[in-house]
């Protein structure tokens, strides 16, 4: 099992970096995976989703897609730790960087690894440590690059929004908002993003959080929100 662990570690750790291609390949090992020794008996529908997720970030072609399929991945993980009472033990949860010691977002990656192991164990206490670090050590205006200043303001918001978050469905959905957040630091030239995916996965979730997103980091443009229906009629 703790093979496996480590690949959605490794997973993880890509998708806080915006390193797409990595995780894409810490997910095929996922996907692929045919045995994995140490798994209860019962546990073989759950492994089956946690794989269908993997493939799904292999084959997304943004990082919001992926950002949210791994996010399910690590639901489906605690869902089935917690299931069947099984699965990684780790000790005491460590102290969080010092504020101003360090670079900010040591502290923000620091934050994204306590709230993926609150979604994989799962743990209210993990996930309520990254969300208050996240809400509570804000980026210092004046240590952004020009253009990002809303990079800040969101991940705060985040991480405010997040402590409010009880059940793991709606946590997945936030730890892929923060991916998103913290993986947004980089330029990009997409100019279109397409999810795809069944109903109730996180689409409407998802596109609204990058459109608030967008206002946070560049208040002077304009985002208009509409259904697929008024879109065509318009």
């Amino acid at each position: 099992m703790w093979i496996h662990f480590d690949a959605a570690g490794e997973l993880q750790s890509a998708m806080v970096s915006g390193d797409l291609g990595t995780a894409r390949s810490a997910a095929r090992r996922l996907a692929r995976t045919e045995e994995i020794p140490g798994l209860p008996p019962g546990s073989e529908d759950q492994v089956a989703r946690l794989q269908g997720y993997a493939q799904d970030v292999q084959d997304a072609e943004s990082f919001g897609i992926a950002a949210l399929a791994a996010s399910h991945l690590a639901q489906t993980c605690g869902n089935c730790h917690e299931d069947h009472d099984t699965g990684p033990v780790f000790t005491a949860v460590p102290d969080p960087p010092e504020a101003g010691a360090v670079d900010h977002m040591v502290e923000h990656v620091w934050a994204a690894d306590r709230m993926w192991e609150g979604l994989v164990i799962p743990s209210d206490e993990r996930w309520n440590a990254g969300a208050r670090v996240l809400a509570e050590h804000a980026v210092p205006m004046d240590l952004l690059a020009a253009g990002t200043s809303g990079y800040g303001v969101a991940l705060k918001t985040l991480g405010l929004e997040a402590a409010q978050d009880t059940d793991a469905r709606s946590r997945a959905r936030r730890y892929a908002e923060q991916s998103l957040a913290l993986a947004s630091r980089q330029e990009t030239r997409q100019n279109a993003l397409f999810l795809l995916s069944k109903t109730g996965m996180g689409k409407s979730h998802l596109s609204q959080a990058i459109g608030n997103h967008v206002l946070s980091m560049y208040p002077q443009e304009r985002v208009y929100y509409i259904t697929a229906e008024n879109f065509s009629n318009e």
